[in-house]
């Protein structure tokens, strides 16, 4: 088995980061419930946190392998997901502004830490890539 590049384990441990701000979002008795249609969208119907749990459960153990495909398919679902975010950000700050303050506090850090899984995704992938080529 080939050893986890640090780049693969930045991409897990960040992975890691958003299950854990879902886990702490609930503590801290954050509401799920859409705010509005336009929030009700973004979320999925309020159903937005499960994918953000279940997608790193599937995607770590497919990081951990370094399959070149799990990288490719990552950086889709992260990007889905942050566009939804964006969106959720934009509803929360400007359609329902004041609505609920602590969901855009915890929409701007999951949407840092996705666009962290993002760019780490992309260089480890292309780290292995280049790997390939010259290994």
């Amino acid at each position: 088995m080939n050893k986890i590049t640090n780049k693969t384990l930045l991409v897990i441990m960040a992975l890691e980061g958003l299950m854990l701000g879902i886990f702490v979002g609930l503590e801290k008795g954050f509401s799920f419930e859409p705010q509005s249609t336009l929030n009700a969208l973004a979320t999925l119907g309020g159903n937005r946190h499960l994918v953000a749990i279940i997608a790193p459960l599937i995607f770590i153990p497919l990081l951990a392998k370094q399959v070149k495909g799990g990288f490719l398919a990552l950086m889709i679902v992260v990007s889905i997901t942050g566009i939804l975010t964006i969106i959720t950000i934009v509803d929360l700050s400007f359609v329902n502004p004041g609505s609920e303050i602590t969901g855009l506090f915890i929409s701007l850090v999951m949407l840092v830490v996705q666009v962290l899984v993002l760019i780490s995704s992309y260089r480890a992938r292309k780290e292995m890539i280049e790997s390939n080529v010259h290994g």
